[in-house]
């Protein structure tokens, strides 16, 4: 009797030893898997967030592209000019010379300022700076830059941009390829023809005309005409070369983004240059020496005796200057 009584109360402490252990346990469990779960939550929302960081930057980039293709795209042509007139003459692949102006800064090795701190190349470094500052590595690889025209009065500037965005911490990546195009005005760029072929001493920068071809002359007023030969404004002109035809020296041309000017020759005379008045004044056929049948006001006419359209521009009502008014003859 006496051992059984004995054993009683160490059966009991063996449950009771027991039942701790395992309600040890259980809350140990429960312990480890409350603080799992809201780790993982945590981490779903890391996630989610550092994916729509990542997504707001690119949505910038995309948008912030264009105005830095502009700025650095017009920037370029400035110095491409700047080397037309520095050097008085026209860049042998005016693509290949601006591809290098506009990523580099430099025209055949040589910097130019208007470029400092304003290429695509600076754009794409403060760029990844500001990636580098927000946990984002950047790596972007342009390639395939091309200059065209869908307009007379701007280019098209366009290249492949292939991305690569990683967070630093692993948590989201995106790869992708993608075209982008801007087109970049050509309004109050210097004309690269005026520049070599006056020897830089009568630029004329690109500035639409503000008449109408029915505008010209109204009667006996030649004032238009007047104005439009002083400001040796442009206006669009199928017979005549593009702007980018005009920045390879292709004068003998024609387009449908054509473009022309009269020549004034008053200010040529003035400046010390050689006054071709046998030729019309129709910019690209005055420059290019380009010999035609051309026509003089009738006499008495208040305009500049030395005043030639050629035969083109004079029986082309779309294109004329006016001069059917004024009882032009062949001269």
């Amino acid at each position: 009797m006496t051992r059984s009584h004995r054993a009683q109360p160490a059966a009991r402490r063996g449950v009771v030893f027991l039942f701790s252990a395992f309600l040890l346990v259980a809350i140990l469990l429960i312990i480890m898997y409350g603080r799992t779960l809201p780790t993982e939550r945590e981490r779903t929302e890391s996630i989610s967030v550092r994916i729509g960081t990542m997504n707001d930057f690119l949505k910038d980039l995309h948008a912030d592209v264009h105005r830095a293709t502009f700025i650095a795209g017009f920037r370029s042509l400035i110095a491409i000019e700047q080397y037309s007139n520095e050097h008085g003459a026209y860049l042998a692949d005016p693509e290949q010379s601006f591809v290098e102006a506009f990523m580099n800064g430099t025209i055949n090795g040589t910097a130019y300022e208007v470029l400092n701190e304003s290429t695509f190349g600076d754009y794409l470094a403060r760029v990844n700076a500001e990636a580098n500052a927000i946990g984002i590595v950047l790596n972007i690889s342009v390639s395939n830059v091309t200059l065209g025209q869908s307009t007379p009065w701007s280019v098209d500037v366009a290249f492949d941009m292939a991305v690569n965005v990683t967070d630093t911490r692993g948590l989201a990546r995106w790869d992708y390829d993608r075209r982008f195009a801007t087109e970049v005005s050509i309004l109050d760029l210097r004309d690269p023809a005026y520049s070599v072929l006056t020897y830089g001493k009568v630029p004329n920068t690109f500035r639409i005309s503000p008449y109408n071809n029915t505008d010209f002359v109204d009667g006996n007023d030649t004032t238009n005409l007047h104005d439009e030969i002083a400001n040796m404004y442009y206006r669009e002109d199928p017979y005549a070369p593009s702007f980018l035809q005009r920045l390879a020296g292709n004068l003998t041309g024609s387009s449908k983004y054509g473009i022309a000017s009269l020549v004034d020759l008053d200010e040529l005379s003035a400046q010390g240059l050689y006054a071709k008045t046998y030729l019309s004044d129709v910019d690209y056929l005055y420059f290019s020496n380009t010999t035609t049948t051309v026509y003089c006001p009738g006499k008495g006419e208040p305009l500049q005796s030395w005043l030639k359209i050629d035969q083109e521009h004079y029986l082309d009502a779309a294109h004329d200057y006016g001069l059917q008014e004024l009882n032009s003859t062949v001269c």
